[in-house]
């Protein structure tokens, strides 16, 4: 109805590498199929400075004398078309959507990596779990031995 000021998301909800586009939180792409998604495509180029920030192994006051000190910062920005959640669509279907079309703006990968996982070191029974599900998918079951 033209009351409602636009809103600036990051839906990764996280830093990512200028390599890849990783996984969007699904929350913003659930909003009503009538709310736009004006998505806009940024790559950072290197040459001076990257802009990559590793929370966990830099503090962000020597991030950000890291990119004050350099020559400058140099990125393209891409303002895409504004997309809708088609009425057939579910919220992550939509996200996906809109997450490939940044990525294929930008020369990115587009990854369903969630972004967080660098923060996170998996358990040794997590491991063991994922490695007995790709097993299972891969070896013949008469073939594994049942796992204690």
């Amino acid at each position: 109805h033209g009351d409602l000021q636009p809103l600036l998301i990051f839906p990764e909800g996280t830093c990512v590498n200028n390599d890849y586009v990783v996984q969007f939180k699904k929350t913003v792409f659930d909003l009503d199929e009538n709310i736009a998604i004006c998505p806009i495509a940024i790559k950072y180029n290197k040459s001076f400075v990257d802009a990559y920030w590793i929370s966990s192994k830099e503090g962000f006051l020597m991030y950000l004398f890291r990119l004050m000190r350099s020559f400058c910062l140099v990125c393209d920005v891409w303002y895409m078309d504004s997309m809708y959640r088609r009425k057939d669509e579910t919220a992550i279907q939509f996200a996906g959507r809109v997450q490939q079309a940044i990525a294929d703006q930008a020369g990115l990968k587009n990854t369903q990596y969630d972004g967080y996982m660098k923060y996170w070191t998996p358990s040794l029974r997590y491991k063991r779990a994922r490695q007995l599900a790709f097993a299972h998918a891969v070896v013949p079951p008469s073939m594994l031995k049942k796992a204690k």
